[in-house]
């Protein structure tokens, strides 16, 4: 129609600008979803970071108290090499060794209790630096899509031309 068209240039025009309109629908789509993205990994990196937190709060913890637990041991050995070995202080020796032992145990269970919490720490440093990795490259593919907006941008304005009417254009004669 002549009053719509006023030649094939502004046709051309019009199919360039929907598609302009088209790939910067897309391009911020794409972004809005990236943008999703950065917002769950950044969440997952702080539960991350809180659960390695937890992790060597109980490592240091554990190991205070097997420290605790050795200078104990340590006390209990040099109080059984004191005692005489004469038959009134027989049960109390068997009362120390009992104790010993006991205390041995609690040792050996504090040791694989801060073997479990380091290797839980090691884990949880792993899962960060992956999540950390995921956000980099979230964000770089944001960067790009930022590029590719401003390239679409660009183009939707160098698309918006003035053409001259159609000589064949009698409505402007």
């Amino acid at each position: 129609d002549v009053e719509r068209s006023r030649g094939l240039g502004d046709v051309y025009k019009r199919q360039a600008w929907r598609q302009i309109q088209q790939d910067n629908a897309s391009a911020q789509q794409s972004a809005q979803q990236l943008r999703r993205q950065v917002a769950q990994l950044r969440q997952q990196r702080e539960e991350l970071a809180r659960r390695r937190a937890a992790a060597e709060s109980a490592v240091a913890s554990r190991e205070q108290g097997l420290a605790q637990i050795q200078l104990g041991t340590e006390r209990a050995q040099a109080a059984l090499a004191e005692l005489p070995a004469d038959e009134a202080t027989v049960p109390r020796q068997q009362k120390a060794k009992s104790e010993f032992q006991a205390c041995s145990e609690r040792r050996k269970q504090a040791q694989t209790q801060i073997t479990e919490a380091t290797e839980l720490r090691q884990r949880a440093q792993h899962a960060l630096d992956a999540a950390r990795q995921q956000n980099e490259s979230a964000i770089s593919k944001v960067q790009e899509l930022r590029l590719e907006r401003e390239r679409l941008a660009s183009r939707q304005e160098s698309c918006l031309l003035y053409t001259s009417p159609s000589p064949r254009d009698l409505s402007t004669s």
